[in-house]
């Protein structure tokens, strides 16, 4: 997958904050995102964090499935030592463990 500039995101988390905006929680990645996209195919979902690098989410959660494709803008949450699977909710996120926050425009396919 190097090759291609694409990476496995294996474990992320998607939830619903307080003001009601999709949170997508992946791995710190070290450069900054520039001009973020999140697009889906099928059941999986793909960020473009910049042009060259992509990070493929598979198994989006269906719950969410048809609202995040319906919505202009995603939040991504990036953190630093924790799994993104092991929260319940936003609340529990340590904040000193966030690296980034940044939104990635929905491809509307």
């Amino acid at each position: 997958m190097a090759d291609t500039g694409e990476m496995l995101q294996k474990s992320y988390d998607v939830l619903r904050n307080g003001r009601g905006e999709l949170c997508v929680i992946i791995d710190h990645r070290p450069t900054e995102p520039q001009n973020p996209v999140i697009g889906f195919s099928g059941a999986d979902a793909y960020l473009e964090r910049s042009q060259g690098e992509n990070i493929f989410m598979p198994a989006f959660p269906e719950r969410f499935l048809a609202d995040a494709r319906k919505l202009q803008t995603i939040l991504i949450v990036e953190v630093e030592g924790i799994l993104p699977d092991e929260l319940a909710s936003m609340a529990d996120l340590p904040k000193h463990r966030i690296s980034r926050v940044y939104d990635a425009t929905v491809r509307q396919d």
